[in-house]
């Protein structure tokens, strides 16, 4: 591995494992030449966690704070204020993970939609970056995104589109992320 390279795990949720675990993921983590990870919030269940961690490892881990799609209808008015008080705290560089997926359509689209419209809206506020989840929802989500296109940035991190779409993407401003 050369030694110009820094690499940065973009999506490691850290909070699906224990949390005596993490110091050892981290340490693997540096052993393979990651000098530091994003970790993203999926909802009000892990929020707290994810900021937390950003909070007990400040030069390792920086946290995104929102909710994941599959999250959308949790999305009331005290998660809300919660993202908005996360957004605030150190080590949250992102608004995470947040998007649409119709893969299994388990969430009404209009909660899901709603959701992202608002946390787009809360990271535009902020001056943060967003880490947008994106399945098979393209057709909705691109015309949110060009609406804020100027001001914009992030990284689509599951992105199953297609090249066109992915070029699209990138002239949005954003990063692609294959995954899913």
């Amino acid at each position: 591995m050369s030694n110009d390279l820094i690499w940065i795990d973009s999506h490691a949720p850290l909070t699906m494992f224990d949390r005596d675990e993490v110091p050892e993921i981290l340490e693997r983590a540096v052993k393979n030449g990651v000098v530091g990870v994003l970790t993203p919030a999926t909802g009000g269940e892990d929020l707290d966690a994810v900021v937390g961690l950003a909070g007990d490892y400040p030069h390792r881990v920086v946290a995104a704070a929102g909710v994941h799609p599959h999250e959308a209808t949790a999305l009331d008015a005290e998660l809300k204020r919660r993202i908005e008080h996360a957004c605030a705290q150190d080590g949250v560089v992102a608004g995470g993970e947040i998007g649409l997926d119709y893969r299994y359509m388990n969430w009404p689209r209009g909660d899901q939609s709603a959701g992202l419209v608002w946390q787009l809206d809360r990271a535009l506020e902020v001056g943060i970056p967003v880490v947008l989840h994106i399945r098979e929802s393209w057709r909705d989500l691109e015309p949110l995104l060009d609406e804020r296109r100027v001001r914009l940035r992030g990284v689509c991190h599951s992105f199953t589109e297609g090249p066109d779409e992915a070029r699209r993407v990138l002239e949005l401003g954003l990063r692609v992320g294959i995954s899913g």
